[in-house]
């Protein structure tokens, strides 16, 4: 289930995803950010200037060929919730946080050509499309998320969209990987033994991609239709910004990646 090696990249990746939907995950190479943000950071919300944040957005999307004007952005409250995006909705979130799409974490459309963006510095995204029904959705899978059940929400969502589960395909992000995703008791807990990959004293390692598989599967989606990147977003510096690596260098603030995902 793992996507191809990230090896050697552009600023925005390419994600396998069937047509007539497309999926790309940006690098942190190629924009104009500084400091803690190097370059492409493509996150409103935390603390970057926004000027070039939003130049970063045009970098990376007019590349795509997409407007960065007519994004669609959740605000990413580490919920569980999902919510349809119309054409109407284009633009919510793609100048200011303030106006994305408030309390959920998941956008789901049928809009042809309306992007929808998630954003992470560690966090699984997922992008979802039922190439039949023409449902496509985009989340944001953190520990809390997952174990809420945003994935299942989603799912649900666009079933009533009318996507069939058995017909979803799956398209993951690199993330933080079971190598430096160390948690405590309350969150192997909450996501489940089956997540744990190593135990070492008072200290737990969890696979969020396995988490974020089971929960897929459980929801009817087909096992080969679901791919899953085994790049970690901590490990690999020169790629991605990871909250958790900055974190252990004492910084409070990094920047973030996105998914973006849209119906041709």
């Amino acid at each position: 289930m793992n996507a191809p090696s990230t090896a050697e990249v552009s600023p925005a990746l390419e994600l396998f995803f069937p047509a007539p939907f497309k999926a790309v995950f940006t690098t942190r190479m190629g924009g104009v950010s500084r400091g803690n943000y190097e370059s492409l950071n493509l996150g409103l919300h935390v603390g970057d200037d926004p000027r070039r944040v939003r130049e970063n957005r045009q970098l990376a999307f007019r590349a795509q060929k997409l407007n960065e004007a007519r994004l669609v952005v959740a605000q990413q409250v580490h919920g569980a919730e999902a919510a349809i995006a119309s054409a109407q909705d284009g633009g919510r979130g793609s100048f200011s946080h303030a106006d994305a799409i408030e309390g959920c974490d998941a956008l789901v459309t049928r809009a042809a050509g309306l992007p929808l963006m998630s954003l992470s510095a560690d966090c699984l995204l997922l992008a979802l499309g039922d190439p039949q029904a023409k449902v496509l959705a985009v989340l944001h899978g953190g520990w809390r998320g997952i174990a809420a059940g945003v994935i299942q929400n989603t799912i649900e969502l666009m079933k009533s969209s009318g996507a069939k589960a058995e017909h979803i395909h799956v398209a993951g992000t690199p993330c933080i990987g079971p190598c430096c995703f160390e948690v405590g008791a309350e969150v192997a807990a909450a996501l489940g033994d089956d997540c744990i990959v190593r135990r070492e004293n008072d200290k737990t390692w969890i696979d969020l991609n396995r988490a974020a598989s089971q929960r897929l599967l459980s929801a009817g989606v087909s096992e080969h239709q679901i791919r899953l990147s085994s790049d970690c977003t901590c490990c690999r510096e020169d790629l991605f910004f990871s909250h958790r690596r900055s974190s252990r260098m004492g910084e409070k603030h990094t920047g973030r990646m996105a998914l973006v995902a849209w119906l041709a």
